[in-house]
């Protein structure tokens, strides 16, 4: 990627960041259905203002570069062991996208403080104590999903979504257990029914999804004009 396209995705992802922030996405809580902009909140390191904390993505920068670091934040109930659930979990990630990160095959968000509070480590084979792998949704940031998808694709890991976990038990991740107990045990559905808004294309002030021109799509990581996607079938989990 040369510098001219890396810092045009930065601006282009930039515009859609705030949208994500300030969607209301639909989970499933017990019995309840709820809209709400708290399962993600994303904030921003201003690129000539490294170090000095970060800032809420709906604040505009004041630096003539686009933000290539940011702090991502995501609540939602977390299944934490065997059989084990945390109602109020919470999890930080700080991501470095600086250009020559965008060519790595692997990528991994570094969890605030280094770990995992103890009690609060997502029992996932993409994840311990100390590291989470972002898979799947690195590829598709990759390859034109942009920060935007990597930030959604990285919820759908924690949130254990079939369509994004490594389901080859060759290529090894980091807890066989928590696989076998996904795969055995919960039959491969998801920790909670989350409607995450894939089709975040362009979207108005109102959060009213728009479509437009492309058919039966089979894989939410599209760029563009979209319509007529099926989205992912959520179950209870």
């Amino acid at each position: 990627m040369d510098r001219e396209t890396y810092e045009n995705v930065l601006k282009n992802d930039f515009r859609m960041l705030p949208k994500l922030q300030n969607c209301q996405i639909e989970i499933k809580v017990g019995n309840k259905t709820i809209r709400t902009n708290k399962i993600i909140t994303i904030e921003y390191e201003e690129r000539d203002q490294a170090g000095r904390g970060y800032k809420s993505i709906l604040l505009n920068p004041t630096s003539r570069c686009y933000p290539n670091r940011f702090r991502v934040t995501y609540k939602m109930p977390m299944i934490v062991g065997y059989g084990q659930i945390k109602e109020d979990w919470s999890g930080t990630f700080l991501l470095n996208l600086e250009k020559d990160n965008w060519n790595t095959t692997r990528f991994f968000p570094a969890i605030e403080g280094g770990w995992f509070p103890d009690g609060s480590v997502p029992y996932n084979n993409h994840i311990n104590k100390g590291s989470f792998c972002a898979g799947a949704a690195w590829e598709a940031a990759q390859h034109g999903g942009g920060i935007f998808f990597l930030i959604i694709g990285m919820g759908c890991i924690l949130n254990q979504e079939k369509w994004i976990m490594d389901l080859d038990q060759s290529r090894k991740h980091f807890n066989t257990d928590a696989f076998k107990y996904w795969k055995d045990v919960r039959k491969m559905e998801p920790n909670n029914k989350i409607n995450w808004p894939y089709n975040l294309i362009d979207i108005d002030e109102q959060s009213k999804f728009t479509v437009g021109e492309i058919k039966n799509v089979q894989h939410p990581f599209i760029v563009g004009t979209i319509k007529d996607i099926e989205q992912p079938k959520f179950t209870v989990g």
